[in-house]
């Protein structure tokens, strides 16, 4: 492939991806714009079954953030790149925040058709994806689970506390905050990390000491039932992240 071409491919499409999630979160009306009649658009349905049909019947489901509840959406992933007959792919990973309920992650794939003026989208794939199905590859060893943590932690403080153990997976650290207590996950690239970190406890934490154990699967659903109350997640980002499409 012509590196040249390649190279236009890339930065149409990734400006295509920077003004579609920036019309998404502050002009959602406007979407339509970006697709014809004849684009084909894909969702998931009220039962998770997803469904596919033409912009006339799916210009109501574009808006994923009023159709969902969620309040923002950042970008964490962009891949675009040159495909048939002048076309360009388009593939978005990212995640929907509400102050109402957990973040949710989700990826988008677009097939950008040219035409006289640019391009449209002639097809539209949207996918939510749940956090432990985005995470299936993670070696457990190698995840920790920090108690006590203050109810102020955030990401940037539990990844500075334990980064002097060895490399952080990219997108590795979550903050839980429930009613009455605080905790969190950091998953690491080697088991020798975590170990390091589990024989350190308790380790200290802006000023105070929290607990290190191997996460376990059942850390989870131990505090997620009801009475633990309702709870914030803050995860990382799961891969570099590009600029934030709403404030631009």
């Amino acid at each position: 492939m012509d590196p040249a071409a390649q190279h236009s491919a890339k930065m149409a499409g990734d400006g295509f991806a920077e003004h579609y999630y920036k019309t998404l979160q502050n002009s959602p009306k406007l979407l339509p714009r970006y697709y014809k009649d004849v684009s084909k658009i894909t969702r998931p349905g009220l039962d998770g079954t997803m469904r596919s049909s033409t912009l006339q019947d799916m210009i109501e489901d574009l808006d994923m953030l009023s159709s969902s509840d969620f309040d923002t959406v950042e970008v964490t992933s962009l891949m675009s790149q040159e495909s048939h007959s002048g076309g360009i792919l388009v593939v978005a990973d990212g995640y929907f925040t509400s102050q109402e309920r957990p973040a949710r992650n989700f990826t988008q794939n677009f097939f950008l058709a040219p035409q006289e003026k640019g391009y449209f989208v002639l097809t539209d794939m949207f996918k939510f994806v749940d956090f432990s199905e985005a995470n299936d590859a993670i070696t457990e060893g190698a995840a920790i689970c920090v108690k006590k943590l203050p109810p102020d932690a955030t990401i940037t403080l539990v990844e500075d506390a334990f980064k002097q153990f060895g490399e952080i997976r990219r997108g590795g650290v979550e903050v839980r905050h429930k009613r009455s207590f605080s905790y969190g996950f950091v998953e690491f690239k080697e088991e020798s990390a975590a170990q390091a970190a589990i024989e350190a406890s308790p380790v200290m934490f802006d000023w105070r000491s929290v607990y290190v154990e191997k996460k376990r699967p059942d850390y989870i659903s131990y505090w997620e039932t009801p009475s633990s109350g309702p709870g914030i997640i803050y995860r990382s980002e799961e891969m570099s992240v590009t600029k934030d499409p709403g404030n631009n």
